[in-house]
């Protein structure tokens, strides 16, 4: 698997900004959607993002959209530090919570 992880704050943001997961029937359901859509099959590292613009389908079904021409950046979110390789996959950290589109989830 491939994890494009999102930092505390960008967590923290979103628990506050328009994700809203503040204590309510429908959190559980929001925070896997919004987790789901950080994760995509196989191993994906650096130089197969670096240079090129890139779709994805994370394991939620979602397109998320790669910009590797100038860094790595999905939507408007900027992977920070990559290729944190795991028994399972590879790690990419980014700094915003990301949404299905590519894009930066509205309010964080």
């Amino acid at each position: 698997f491939t994890v494009f992880a999102p930092t505390d704050q960008a967590v923290l943001a979103a628990r506050c900004g328009s994700l809203g997961l503040q204590a309510d029937a429908r959190t559980k359901e929001k925070l896997r959607q919004a987790l789901a859509t950080h994760i995509v099959a196989g191993a994906i590292h650096w130089e197969q993002l670096a240079g090129r613009r890139t779709a994805l389908t994370s394991i939620s079904g979602s397109t998320i959209v790669v910009d590797g021409r100038n860094g790595v950046r999905i939507g408007k979110s900027q992977v920070t530090y990559s290729d944190v390789l795991a028994a399972n996959g590879v790690l990419h950290i980014v700094d915003a919570i990301i949404s299905g589109q590519g894009e930066r989830v509205p309010g964080v």
